[in-house]
């Protein structure tokens, strides 16, 4: 089932915190290029589970989830700009008061 990525959660607040700062170091990066595209993985809840950049060696996967909740998840995100991912990110850490 297709799903968009503002339908996404973080239910996890320790891994929103900690993905707000792999994310923000990433930006930093020299060869970074925010429109390079990630895949977004979520659970059957849509809850985050992990993101992978397409074209280049970045990942970050939730501890808060097994891996077989992404193998097993019915939902799926179409590829994304690695900054609407961000700025979806930086959504729920606001909404969470982080």
């Amino acid at each position: 089932m297709k799903m968009d990525i503002n339908e996404m959660t973080i239910n996890s607040h320790k891994v929103l915190k900690t993905l707000v700062g792999y994310l923000d170091k990433v930006r930093t990066y020299d060869r970074f290029n925010p429109f390079d595209l990630v895949r977004v993985f979520v659970n059957s809840n849509g809850d985050f589970t992990a993101f992978e950049a397409l074209d280049y060696n970045l990942q970050f996967t939730s501890s808060d989830h097994k891996i077989t909740e992404t193998i097993n998840s019915n939902r799926i995100i179409d590829p994304i700009q690695f900054d609407r991912f961000f700025v979806r990110v930086e959504q729920l850490a606001r909404e969470a008061n982080l």
